[in-house]
């Protein structure tokens, strides 16, 4: 059994706030399976006590997409302007290098989801131009939950607060205001995890 396997059997088969004791209290860099099992728990529908005790990953439920379409909780202009700033940098500054090896990752890494597999294998194939639209996501970290393991550049401002690359891991990333709990993102690796997550 796999360790994404063995955690999606642990969060079946364990009582949601024990769950989020768990979630709290593990380093960030090692969420990567757990996180995984709760969203697809969610996405299943499964488990609804799971969704109501991890609000931050109900955009997960198909069955709330009609509702809130765009599950965001920064503006649309925010977001475009996230994207322009993070596309002029990978233009200009990343390597063609640097840029090939995170998109290996994206063909042979750790997936964070399941689709069906032309769906995974188009995600996976993204290139240059279409990487940034595709890989946008809002997670409910904070911005600090990056900062601490990892080290980022500073490649603009939006709002009055840093847009941040992170070249090892290929993450650009950004927080309107600390302590939200959300931070718009977008990896160089998507549908994959990033190095060392």
């Amino acid at each position: 059994m796999s360790s994404i396997e063995e955690m999606e059997a642990y969060v079946a088969t364990t009582p949601a706030a024990q769950i989020r004791v768990r979630y709290d209290s593990t380093e960030p860099t090692e969420l990567g399976d757990l996180i995984t099992a709760i969203q697809t728990h969610i996405a299943i529908g499964r488990l609804p006590e799971l969704e109501a005790m991890f609000p931050e990953f109900a955009h997960c439920n198909p069955d709330n997409f009609e509702a809130n379409p765009t599950p965001y909780h920064h503006s649309e202009e925010t977001r475009e302007a996230f994207k322009s700033i993070c596309k002029k940098h990978l233009e200009s500054e990343v390597p063609d290098a640097d840029f090939e090896d995170h998109r290996n990752i994206a063909r042979n890494g750790q997936w964070v989801f399941c689709g069906d597999e032309e769906e995974m294998q188009q995600l996976a194939s993204a290139n240059r131009e279409t990487i940034i639209d595709v890989a946008l996501t809002e997670s409910g970290l904070d911005l600090t939950d990056l900062t601490k393991p990892f080290h980022a550049e500073t490649i603009g401002t939006l709002n009055g607060a840093p847009v941040l690359f992170f070249k090892e891991q290929g993450i650009y990333a950004y927080q309107e205001s600390a302590g939200s709990g959300f931070i718009l993102e977008a990896w160089l690796t998507f549908p994959a995890y990033p190095l060392s997550w």
